[in-house]
């Protein structure tokens, strides 16, 4: 995860410090590390990832929806 804080969390920093008034700012930031599929890192690299759109059209909207919400429950990686 160290790698996402000098780019993607500086710079949500930022934007939102630009962007809009200290009232509308993020109380609180919270970032996971990569996902996992079958205990291996989820990357186009390594042919195991699915794009939003081909999901959906593999598992179904309402599956998709579900698995995702839930993936994020923890602060563990999601599986």
């Amino acid at each position: 995860m160290d790698d996402l804080i000098p780019n993607h969390l500086t710079f949500c920093i930022y934007i939102h410090a630009a962007l809009f008034s200290e009232e509308y700012w993020p109380k609180a930031m919270r970032a996971n590390g990569h996902l996992m599929l079958n205990g291996k890192k989820m990357s186009k690299s390594t042919g195991n990832f699915l794009t939003l759109g081909e999901a959906v059209k593999k598992f179904g909207a309402d599956a998709t929806r579900l698995t995702l919400a839930d993936a994020g429950d923890e602060l563990t990686d999601a599986k």
